[in-house]
Formats: C-alpha cells, sequence, structure tokens
C-alpha cells in the first residue's frame, strides 16, 4: 500500500483534488506489514468520503491527516489494533472530526469469529469518532445487547437520524431506553426485536407514550420463521411511537405481518388507536 502514498523513489505523492476514495482487499488473508509514513505528509488533505474495505492498511494515521476539517463519511473496519493506533495518534480526539455526519464501522474478518471490543472502548471510542454523528452503522456482530446502553446518554449521538445494528437482535428492555436517549432517531434497523409477550400494553402505552417521537421507519434484517415474536413487538412500538408508519421485513412476512396487525387493532388498547395503526405499512427489503 505504500505505493499509494510514495513513488518508486521513496518521494511523497498527495492527491490535492480527491475527495472519495475506496480501498478494497481482495485477498482475505491478513496484511504482512502495514507502512507507515512522515508525519508531515498529508496526501489526501480534501477527503469526503473515506471506505477502507479491508484491514487498515497502514500503520499510522497516513489516511486522515489534514481532513479533519472536510470528511463526511466514513466506512472502516476496526479491531482492537486499529483502534489503539488511532488512539495513539489522536486521530478522533474531541471535536475534531465536526463534519463527520455518516459512520460506518464492521469487523475486519467477516470470515472468523468477530474479536470483541470492550465496552469501555466502544464507548471511548467508537462512539466519539464524530461530535455530530446523523447516521451510524455497526455491519457486524461487533455489538452486543451490552453496548446498547451506550447509546441512551452518548452526547455524540444527539444528532443522530439513522441507527442501523443489522445483525443485533434488539430486546424491548434495551429498546425503550435507546429510543429515549436517541430523541431524534427517524430510522432504525435491527435483526429483529424480542421481548416478553405477556407486556402489559395499557402500562406501556400510559408510561412511555409518546415515544421517538420523529421514528418513522423500522427495519428488521432477519429472516427466521418465528416471527410472530417480533410482529408483537413491532405493535407495542407502534402503540407509543406516534409517527411510525413504515416497517421494512422480508417479502415472505407480508401476509403474516398485515394479517397480525389488522388482528391486533380490534384488541384494547390498541382499538383505540384504530386508525394510526392500521396506517401501519409493510414494505419489503427492496424499498
Amino acid at each position: 500500500m505504500a505505493h499509494l502514498v510514495c513513488d518508486d523513489s521513496g518521494c511523497p505523492i498527495a492527491y490535492p483534488g480527491l475527495s472519495h476514495l475506496t480501498l478494497i482487499q481482495w485477498s482475505v488473508e491478513r496484511l504482512p506489514s502495514k507502512p507507515s509514513t512522515s508525519s508531515n505528509q498529508i496526501p489526501f488533505p480534501r477527503l469526503r468520503s473515506l471506505k477502507i474495505d479491508m484491514e487498515h492498511p497502514f500503520g499510522d494515521n497516513t489516511l486522515f491527516r489534514g481532513n479533519c476539517g472536510t470528511l463526511e463519511s466514513l466506512q472502516m473496519a476496526l479491531d482492537c489494533i486499529t483502534i489503539n493506533m488511532l488512539k495513539r495518534n489522536e486521530v478522533f480526539a474531541a471535536g475534531k472530526y465536526a463534519k463527520l455526519r455518516n459512520i460506518y464501522i464492521r469487523s475486519i474478518d467477516q470470515e472468523s469469529e468477530v474479536e470483541s471490543i470492550p465496552d469501555y472502548i466502544y464507548q471511548s471510542f467508537v462512539l466519539k469518532m464524530s461530535p455530530k454523528a446523523q447516521i451510524f452503522t455497526d455491519q457486524e456482530v461487533m455489538i452486543d445487547q451490552s453496548k446498547v446502553a451506550l447509546f441512551c446518554n452518548s452526547p455524540n449521538l444527539a444528532d443522530l437520524r439513522v441507527l442501523n445494528l443489522p445483525s443485533l437482535a434488539l430486546h424491548m428492555t434495551s429498546l425503550v431506553p435507546l429510543l429515549k436517549g436517541l430523541r431524534r432517531l427517524e430510522r432504525l434497523e435491527c435483526s429483529s426485536l424480542v421481548g416478553d409477550l405477556d407486556i402489559d400494553a395499557d402500562c406501556m402505552h400510559a408510561a412511555h407514550f409518546p415515544l421517538a417521537s420523529r421514528l418513522r421507519l423500522l427495519s428488521l434484517t432477519s429472516y427466521d420463521d418465528e416471527h410472530n415474536d417480533a410482529f408483537g413487538c413491532i405493535m407495542l412500538l407502534a402503540l407509543v411511537c406516534p409517527v411510525l408508519t413504515h416497517c421494512r421485513m422480508s417479502y415472505g412476512w407480508r401476509e403474516s405481518f398485515n394479517s397480525f396487525v389488522q388482528g391486533t387493532v380490534e384488541t384494547a388498547p390498541y382499538s383505540l388507536c384504530r386508525d394510526r395503526l392500521m396506517a401501519l405499512k409493510y414494505i419489503n427489503e427492496q424499498q
């Protein structure tokens, strides 16, 4: 990867007009070595979008030098080694990437067991990469239920509009405080919703309505045949979220979901919000 930023004689190469950069490694093998460059070298000073679809290719902050005032979208693979390197170089020091709105992270090796990132590192680093994040995606199973609570009170996520956790099934006990903490959330994606179907809907409505007053779209990525639990949770959520009108899920769930909604709205307390809940619209995963 050194040839990207240095010519054959070792002289630095810069790309002052480059605004979008994508780095891809076709091999699944880990990199044998990672080059570093002089701290004075700034090869990508005006990047707006950086996608690193591979193990981080440098041993230092080469890709991030000089573009903290322009970078708006970042997609990268993370592990503890990469995080330590970024922290050591103070890449995401407090408030540094004020224009970074879209953050997408995943594990480095998608074929093997994902390395666990401790909660305190996830909270102190991952959730503080930008003070103005609006879209946050954790693509792999890097996140678990214990980390969901970390989103609730993070000041860096006050402006978050979209949260994508496609590998995680969210439990209702985690989801309610999550939505209370992310007051501007408009779209939420997870693998499924799980919870106790004996939850008292009247108590849920009395305790939490209105919840997530901007949440309009819920997306479920699971293709599991056992979906009644998820449907029950969706209806509970729709009961307390006043503008939740669209649910994206597997096409195979369409008829059973519509039937579940029609049956549920005839029962109390859902019947009190019948017109609003009947507007709950299924959309498939392609829409």
